[in-house]
């Protein structure tokens, strides 16, 4: 991946294509990276900063704000901060920054606004969904048993999951016949996560009935096979659930996404009075991560209910 061309023959643009192009010929940096780096600097360069003297924590910050105030949001500031702080410190190695100016640009940053709280879907929404979903598989020419968005929605309430945790599933993983049904997300050389770790997720005898009526643990091998598997390989791509989802958004009449139905499963269950370390293993994310969604939820709205219980 090539990266992009500094605006001027400053010293600064200089410096950091000399820079990058190391460290992409090095591998020190991955492409990506550099590409968003050169970005990154060459709008540094546009700015006015073009020689190291210029380079000061003033400067920078001023530069910050204007962007911010043009409507770049504070996350990309941050990221645009991360170029200039490795760019600085990269000089500084070479004797070419003084350390002091490294360390004023280290302390800048730009404050976050708060994550907006979860969506998640009420049960008649939830509904709603199914039955839309029903009908996106209707026109696509789908059976009734075959795969398709209505069994993924009803695993995406049910079970929690990641839709491409949904899509590289297994029938053999869901035990829907079992006295306690449950799932297990599994991890392999193919299937990783960011945890790289399995877990369990029970499901409702209400759901498993659903499930086994939709076909999802008949036969074996992946519930969700890949449309075209010389192509594409054994599983189905995410986002090919995704843009079938989006087919069912006209319907429902909202936005609608895989993490909604993630924040549903987790939702009815803090408010039924589960805790959140326990939704927390089957989500599997953190305890602290899942107590900034859902501490509201729990009954009385208690945020320490959840440490206790881990405790």
């Amino acid at each position: 991946m090539r990266s992009r061309p500094c605006a001027s023959e400053t010293e600064i643009s200089r410096l950091a294509g000399e820079w990058l192009k190391r460290a992409n010929d090095t591998g020190e940096l991955a492409p990506r990276t550099v590409e968003g780096y050169a970005y990154c600097l060459d709008s540094l360069a546009r700015a006015g900063i073009a020689e190291r003297a210029d380079l000061t924590r003033e400067r920078v910050s001023r530069w910050l704000e204007e962007e911010r105030a043009a409507g770049v949001q504070a996350s990309t500031c941050n990221r645009h901060l991360a170029a200039v702080c490795s760019f600085a410190s990269e000089l500084e190695k070479r004797g070419l920054f003084a350390l002091d100016g490294l360390l004023g640009l280290r302390r800048l940053r730009f404050r976050l606004p708060p994550a907006p709280p979860p969506r998640f879907l009420s049960r008649e929404k939830a509904g709603e969904l199914e039955a839309a979903a029903a009908r996106v598989d209707r026109s696509e020419g789908r059976a009734p048993g075959e795969p398709g968005l209505l069994l993924a929605v009803v695993l995406g309430i049910a079970c929690g999951g990641r839709a491409g945790e949904f899509a590289q599933l297994r029938r053999e993983e869901l035990r829907l016949g079992e006295e306690h049904p449950f799932l297990t997300i599994k991890r392999d050389e193919v299937r990783r996560s960011k945890t790289y770790s399995e877990r369990s997720v029970p499901i409702s005898q209400a759901d498993a009935a659903k499930l086994r009526s939709l076909g999802a643990d008949r036969g074996e091998g992946p519930v969700f096979p890949a449309e075209r598997p010389e192509a594409r390989g054994e599983y189905l791509r995410a986002n090919t659930l995704g843009r079938r989802l989006a087919l069912a958004r006209p319907v429902l009449g909202e936005h609608v996404d895989f993490y909604d139905l993630r924040h549903t499963f987790a939702s009815w269950h803090v408010q039924a009075g589960v805790s959140i370390a326990k939704v927390a293993r089957w989500l599997g994310n953190t305890v602290a991560v899942c107590e900034r969604h859902y501490a509201a939820l729990s009954p009385g709205g208690d945020p320490d209910a959840s440490k206790r219980d881990a405790a």
